[in-house]
């Protein structure tokens, strides 16, 4: 820049003449023309520069805002965005392949499954919950069970050996068995989806069937106590049993020989067990039913006492006309049923006895418990009238020791208990 200061005045000083001058001014204004070209050509590509520079911050802060306040989170604000419309993504710090980012619905369980190779898996009645073996090797897998919502599965156990393992689930969902076979046995291990812990193992030689409540089990329980025949591969025979859930109770329905075992089949009615009787040296088994209420309190006082009355009531029937005697006996079916649940403690039973009463099961059970004994029940009046039966019975109460009433009136198919009781309860 000096040395264009001095071109000018020596520009001025050689040229005084008013022509030299005006000649000099534009030699002046080319020259700073030439000049400003040079200045702004850099100028421009600076701006340029920085306009580009402060538009990418402004868009990536735009990101950082939208997202989430954190690099963590607007890391995974961009991989959710570009994941659009993609049924799983892998969890980065999970490694498992079974992972869906967010809720999980069913058919991406499913589908992750089959992806994974996953073959030994059972969903629940109620499609919320699956049951699954991950394999580790050919053999060993991790029993896991995934539940509809949640992002991934909840390991329960190592299995060692998992090639014949098979699962069957409860009605309500709340249990699975777990049967896995070890020839000639089936290995069964009742799991119980609250806790995800085992509550109890059989050994039988088929699997078992659940009870219409889903709190009891039928099964052919091991009885090594009894000897079988060499050539029958058995170590002992199998009895028809019950196992309670509730009561952590096993019971034994039918008791096998060293001729014969029982393992049950179908248990689609409280009051019905289907069985099947294998007599060794017969080619044909035997298809048989059993009453497991029936069944487990043989030679009970009590529920003889109940039995005797219910054939009593019926006798009562048989004098009646057609109409008359299908009204009284259904009345009748829902009065033994409702007795015999407060006997032997199983609402499910009143599933089927339309009943309607003003406290709950628990409580009326306690009461009857506290008061009523069965063993002295007593038919004391019937009273069949155009849309009402009414039975009266006579009972001795155990707290006074005094006789009382048990009072019932059924309309249509709703039962009403109106029994008042000396001592109640409900506390």
């Amino acid at each position: 820049m000096k040395n264009f200061e001095e071109y000018i005045i020596e520009t001025l000083k050689s040229h005084p003449e008013k022509a030299a001058l005006e000649e000099s001014k534009q030699k002046l204004k080319n020259r700073l023309k030439e000049e400003a070209v040079h200045i702004y050509r850099p100028q421009k590509f600076s701006y340029k520069f920085r306009y580009g520079l402060l538009t990418a911050i402004t868009f990536f802060l735009f990101l950082f805002l939208l997202w989430g306040d954190g690099v963590g989170q607007l890391q995974k604000g961009i991989e959710g965005f570009f994941s659009q419309g993609k049924e799983e993504t892998r969890n980065k710090e999970d490694s498992s392949p079974l992972y869906i980012g967010e809720y999980s619905y069913r058919h991406q369980i499913e589908n992750l499954l089959k992806k994974n190779r996953i073959y030994h898996r059972a969903w629940s009645q109620d499609n919320q919950k699956v049951i699954f073996v991950e394999p580790i090797t050919s053999k060993r897998g991790n029993l896991s069970i995934w539940t509809v919502g949640e992002n991934k599965p909840v390991k329960v156990k190592e299995l060692k050996n998992y090639e014949m393992i098979d699962f069957l689930w409860s009605p309500n969902s709340q249990y699975v068995i777990i049967s896995n076979v070890a020839d000639p046995y089936y290995q069964l291990e009742i799991l119980s989806l609250n806790t995800l812990e085992i509550i109890e193992t059989f050994t039988t030689i088929a699997n078992p069937v659940w009870s219409p409540d889903s709190l009891k089990i039928a099964f052919g329980k091991l009885n090594e106590a009894v000897k079988m025949p060499e050539e029958s591969g058995l170590t002992g025979t199998f009895d028809l049993a019950v196992y309670n859930i509730e009561k952590r109770k096993t019971d034994i329905l039918l008791s096998g020989t060293s001729e014969y075992f029982y393992l049950a089949e179908i248990w689609d009615q409280p009051f019905l067990l289907k069985y099947r009787k294998f007599s060794f040296g017969e080619i044909e088994d035997e298809l048989g039913e059993v009453n497991p209420i029936v069944a487990l309190l043989e030679g009970d006082e009590g529920f003889n006492r109940l039995q005797a009355l219910e054939k009593k009531l019926k006798d009562y029937g048989n004098n009646l006309g057609d109409i008359e005697r299908i009204r009284y006996n259904n009345s009748l079916q829902q009065l033994y049923t409702y007795l015999v649940s407060l006997y032997t403690e199983e609402e499910s039973l009143l599933n089927h006895a339309y009943l309607n009463y003003n406290v709950s099961f628990l409580e009326q059970f306690r009461a009857y418990k506290e008061n009523v004994d069965f063993s002295s029940l007593e038919v004391l009046e019937i009273d069949l009238k155009e849309q009402e039966v009414r039975f009266v019975l006579q009972y001795m109460n155990k707290a006074t020791h005094e006789t009382a009433q048990l009072e019932y009136q059924i309309l249509g198919y709703e039962l009403n208990d109106l029994s008042i009781f000396p001592v109640n309860s409900k506390n």
